[in-house]
């Protein structure tokens, strides 16, 4: 199983697009034996790149992770681990595009 990284129309957080390309170098020419060793995979690559654990259940709002900074913006080198966990690592499994972050959080207005 190849993972497919369809580019997200937005991002919670600056850093999330950083972290996003750095994930689709690394992960997109490996062969994964099923879905389940995708995911695993992808969750030890978050926590090794940022320090967050996507297996627990209680997920910071956001984190900051300085490698990510590009230079401007409120939220740069800012990462949003439920995003990650609960919409963007899905939708890679899934070979998936996502839409904005309002539309999939709508009772949340962070990071438009």
């Amino acid at each position: 199983m190849k993972l497919v990284f369809k580019e997200s129309t937005r991002y919670a957080r600056r850093g999330d697009s950083a972290l996003w390309v750095l994930l689709r170098k690394d992960a997109r020419s490996i062969d994964f034996p099923d879905e389940q060793s995708a995911q695993d995979y992808l969750w030890k690559w978050v926590k090794e790149k940022t320090g967050v654990d996507l297996s627990v259940d209680s997920l910071p709002e956001w984190v900051e992770v300085p490698g990510l900074k590009i230079g401007h913006g409120l939220s740069d080198g800012y990462i949003t681990p439920l995003w990650w966990k609960e919409k963007l690592i899905p939708a890679i499994l899934k070979g998936v595009k996502l839409g904005s972050y309002r539309d999939m959080y709508p009772d949340n207005h962070i990071g438009a």
